[in-house]
């Protein structure tokens, strides 16, 4: 699995979207309860949010979850 997805685009304008990812490993998921497992906290369908607004921007997509890595803040 890769971490993100990376869409190169030509503008010099980037797009992030760090909690739009859902994978979980087995051994975080296994300790979650049912709302976290659920996966509340997920930014859903930001990719379908953004499709379009910037056609020409590089857009970095987070696909790990947000329990694994909250990727907008610092460690």
């Amino acid at each position: 699995m890769n971490p993100v997805e990376i869409t190169e685009g030509a503008s010099p304008v980037i797009l992030c979207q760090p909690h739009s990812g859902t994978f979980i490993p087995d051994e975080i998921l296994q300790r979650l309860n049912a709302r976290g497992r659920a996966l509340a906290d997920t930014d859903w369908h930001v990719d379908r949010l953004y499709a379009g607004l910037l056609p020409n921007a590089t857009i970095i997509a987070a696909r790990f979850h947000r329990y694994v890595i909250d990727a907008n803040r610092p460690p």
